[in-house]
């Protein structure tokens, strides 16, 4: 590979590493906030379902018979609770010593209240589909503003990407579980990936002492053009596994909760060991132009 070609490859792959990023991003911030909007929905929604009324009950505090009013309430005094102590703790504990810090902290933490019961009766009243596009619009919006350039291109694509999926849930959050696994099936393939371009992935080293010094240099120009066929080859079989004649993609075949097609699932997979073929590749044959210095390079990192 010429100093040419490196230099090209380099800017490439640091721009699919960032691409990757915001990704796993995205998916991490939909995977939490699908949760905790279920679990505050179900909380509100009904008595068999309460996790805040179950929790109570294994502590004692609360009969598992006793219904009614009170039950309900459980949910709604705990969403005004918890907000306002958060509200309170954060605020303090940045503004230690300053003068009139409590006053302003008791504030704070009334306000946090007030957008814990008014986001809990939004999400409880609001469809899920409406609130999921909000949020994806008001968080993508403002990470959208920071970048800058193609960044900002992109961030602008995965909002646009999330509002169009979060507008075709269902109603109600029966969605969030599976949407979890699906997202977390893509965080945890593209996070390989990712360990590959930071090269953090497990290295076993315990027979290299058995290795010539003069042929230690090439191992790891060696071990990672193996790498790269090992992971040609999964990468290929998942290929067949989506895009071949019975396929998940021919067959039609959607998620029953969310309707994603099932074909997403283990196109993660072929996205991700596809960018490993090609990292463990280059890599392996950037380290074959000079195994000594390599060599070198990696001892120092």
């Amino acid at each position: 590979m010429s100093d040419h070609s490196v230099s090209l490859f380099k800017r490439i792959d640091a721009l699919v590493y960032s691409l990757e990023q915001r990704v796993v991003t995205v998916a991490a911030m939909l995977m939490t906030t699908s949760v905790c909007l279920d679990i505050v929905f179900r909380s509100l929604k009904g008595q068999q379902s309460e996790p805040f009324a179950s929790l109570m009950s294994g502590f004692g505090l609360l009969s598992e018979q006793r219904a009614g009013l009170e039950t309900k309430l459980i949910p709604v005094v705990l969403l005004i609770v918890l907000p306002f102590f958060f509200g309170w703790a954060v605020y303090a504990s940045l503004h230690r010593g300053e003068e009139g810090n409590l006053r302003r902290a008791l504030v704070n933490g009334a306000l946090w209240s007030i957008g814990g019961l008014l986001g809990s009766l939004f999400v409880y009243q609001v469809p899920s589909r409406f609130v999921c596009s909000i949020l994806a619009l008001f968080i993508g919006g403002l990470i959208t503003m920071r970048a800058a350039g193609i960044e900002r291109v992109i961030n602008v694509v995965l909002t646009l990407l999330v509002i169009r999926g979060c507008l075709s849930l269902p109603q109600d959050y029966i969605w969030s579980q599976e949407l979890s696994l699906i997202l977390l099936a893509w965080v945890a393939f593209l996070g390989a990936s990712m360990a590959t371009y930071k090269n953090k992935h497990i290295q076993i080293s315990a027979l290299s002492g058995l290795i010539p010094a003069k042929a230690q240099p090439y191992i790891r120009p060696i071990g990672l053009i193996a790498t790269a066929m090992f992971s040609a080859y999964i990468s290929l079989s998942l290929i067949s596994s989506v895009f071949g004649d019975k396929g998940s993609f021919s067959s039609g075949e959607s998620r029953p909760a969310t309707g994603i097609p099932a074909w997403v699932i283990l196109f993660s997979g072929v996205v991700s060991f596809s960018l490993i073929t090609l990292r463990s590749f280059a890599y392996g044959l950037w380290s074959l132009r000079d195994p000594q210095k390599q060599d070198i390079e990696e001892e120092l990192h």
